[in-house]
């Protein structure tokens, strides 16, 4: 017993780490104590004896009549006991016994009473009268009672297979049937001074029978008994329930007790002289029973005592307490994932670890560190629909063809950065910034096969030889070049001479018959003089070419002007012949503005893109 106490504090200090919820369902203080009861002291608390008792039974005359003694009989029972006490019960049974009486009447005389006449010469209380009986009778009788006794029942161990055993209580019974046999008759009379009178003459007395004879003078005895029933014995183990009992049985009780003459019967009389009169007559005695023998039988025990219930309870407790059907540390009671399989780390409350709470517990989850509110699939991954290995929450392309290599949002990789992914790109080397189609491919608005951003004319056909820009005719080259020189202004002024009409005319018509020229006009100075007057001068002689076209029919978007004064000599300054040559007005042919701003003279770009 010390060493199961010893197990179970220590258990429980075990068990202690997995104390987690608010409310336990089980009282373990009271568990513990219930845990400490001695479990030798378990009894069955109910228990059902059948005996059968040879004994000595008497139906006891109580009266000067007669003297009476009884005979050997055999009584057999039936006991209930509640032990409310492994040592102490209540008991309750039901027990057949027949008892014998044999009575001996040798006479009688009693004093007694008055006699009451009715005739007024009397006096009014009546004379005396003397009550005289002649016996000469022997009465036999067998009387079946059926007993209830209820009993105070004690037992104590003698051994660990025996108990002694001792009762006390109450007897109450009643008469179930009975048998009489007389032997002589029974006379009484009534003696008064003027005579005497025959009250009744009888072959039986009645006691304590319902039997039908002759008026007996006293009425039947009542059926009823009540008395005391006392045992003294052991009980011998047979089995832990079945028991064998024997020992010494004995009870006496009151039957049928009259403290006062019974008037219920009165008997009435009329003299010789015509005098009537009602005699009463005293009851003659009581019969009362005794019995003393041994009692042998055999009971069966069963139930559960209080402290056993408290026990299994306390047992049945501490198994669900320490339970833990899983085996994984945590105690069923509290365990509410109380199949988890074998080796899984768990939680407090014995459910498997889900490190990054996607519903998936760890043993599953093959992907562990899961951001928080992404869904998951069965083994605890985000879901990846079009299976590139970017999962859905991530991916800024979840529509992706399956085996298409994508970057880290998931989106297919574009090596060029063109807009166009790799797997569909056919010109994955693009540079960066160039407009490409839809296949990737640099766009050649005019189908010259020089991609735009490398055609000088994107928008016209060109040879390659020319940048994609249709080349000029011979003689315009030539014309272009003869105006370089050709064209003159006055001394240190922006009007044209008229000897340069000619040539601007010329240009003038080049320009009506080819439209999608577009024409650039710079102007040049030598180094005579300041910079700022250089370069003044320069603008306004370009300016004035620049006018002259549009004065005669040229349209004024095609046509830009820029003044660049001393800043790109084409010749020597220092000679006459040099600074001639760097006193010019230059054309340039383009047909794209937006191609030759990029492309061809980024330094016209503040012109052009007026």
């Amino acid at each position: 017993m010390k060493k199961l106490t010893v197990s179970i504090i220590l258990s429980i200090i075990a068990l202690t780490a997995f104390a987690q919820k608010e409310t336990v369902e089980i009282d373990t203080a009271v568990m513990m104590k219930n845990l400490r009861i001695d479990t030798t002291k378990f009894y069955h608390p109910h228990e059902l004896a059948l005996h059968i008792t040879p004994a000595y039974s008497a139906l006891l005359y109580k009266g000067n009549a007669a003297k009476s003694h009884g005979g050997f009989n055999v009584g057999i029972g039936l006991d209930y006991t509640y032990w409310f006490h492994r040592n102490v019960g209540v008991s309750i049974g039901a027990q057949w016994m027949r008892y014998t009486g044999v009575y001996d009447f040798n006479g009688y005389k009693e004093n007694t009473n008055f006699i009451d006449h009715s005739d007024p010469k009397f006096e009014p209380n009546g004379d005396p009268y003397v009550l005289r009986g002649t016996y000469n009778m022997k009465e036999k009788q067998y009387a079946h009672y059926i007993e209830t006794p209820i009993k105070i029942t004690f037992a104590a161990p003698m051994t660990e297979s025996s108990d002694f055993r001792a009762a006390i209580g109450f007897n109450p019974g009643f008469r179930v049937a009975d048998r009489q046999l007389i032997d002589g008759s029974y006379t009484r009379l009534a003696e008064f001074t003027e005579g005497h009178y025959i009250i009744d003459e009888v072959k039986s007395l009645g006691l304590g029978t319902f039997t039908d004879f002759d008026k007996p003078t006293s009425d039947p005895i009542v059926s009823y008994s009540l008395g005391f029933i006392a045992e003294l014995g052991f009980a011998i183990n047979l089995t832990p329930q079945w028991k064998l009992h024997t020992g010494l049985s004995g009870g006496y009780s009151f039957n049928d007790v009259r403290t006062k003459a019974i008037k219920e019967n009165p008997k009435l009389f009329q003299d010789m002289n015509g005098y009537s009169g009602v005699v009463f007559t005293d009851h003659i005695g009581a019969v009362h029973t005794l019995f003393a023998g041994i009692e042998i039988g055999i009971s069966y025990a069963f139930g559960t005592s209080c402290q056993e219930k408290k026990y299994r309870k306390a047992q049945a407790d501490w198994e669900k307490y320490m339970k833990d059907s899983d085996g994984d540390g945590v105690p069923d009671y509290i365990d509410e994932c109380p199949d988890t399989p074998q080796g899984v780390v768990v939680d407090s409350v014995g459910c498997p670890v889900d490190s990054d709470g996607d519903g998936v517990p760890d043993y599953i989850d093959q992907c562990p560190d899961t951001p928080k509110d992404v869904k998951v699939d069965s083994v605890g991954c985000p879901f990846d629909d079009d299976g590139d290995g970017v999962p859905n929450y991530i991916d800024q392309c979840p529509d992706t063809p399956k085996d298409v290599k994508v970057d880290s949002v998931g989106c297919p990789i574009d090596d060029d950065g063109d807009g166009v992914p790799n797997f569909i790109d056919q010109c994955p080397d693009t540079p960066k910034g160039v407009k490409v189609d839809s296949v990737g491919c640099p766009v050649d608005t005019d189908g010259d096969a020089i991609p735009d951003y490398l055609d000088k004319c994107p928008n016209i056909s060109g040879p390659k030889s020319n940048y994609g820009c249709p080349e000029l005719k011979k003689e315009v080259r030539n014309l272009f070049k003869k105006a370089m020189q050709g064209i003159q202004f006055e001394t240190d002024k922006d009007v044209i001479k008229k000897i340069s009409y000619p040539i601007l005319d010329k240009i003038v018509n080049v320009m009506k018959d080819n439209p999608t020229y577009m024409l650039f006009i710079s102007g040049h100075t030598d180094s005579t003089g300041s910079d700022e007057y250089n370069q003044m001068l320069s603008e306004k002689r370009a300016a004035a070419v620049l006018n002259y076209l549009v004065q005669h029919g040229v349209d004024a978007s095609r046509i830009t002007s820029k003044g660049y004064g001393q800043s790109k000599p084409i010749a020597d300054n220092k000679t006459s012949e040099g600074r001639a040559l760097n006193r010019r007005v230059e054309f340039e042919v383009i047909f794209e503005t937006v191609t030759f701003e990029k492309l061809i003279n980024p330094e016209l770009q503040d012109i052009l893109g007026k």
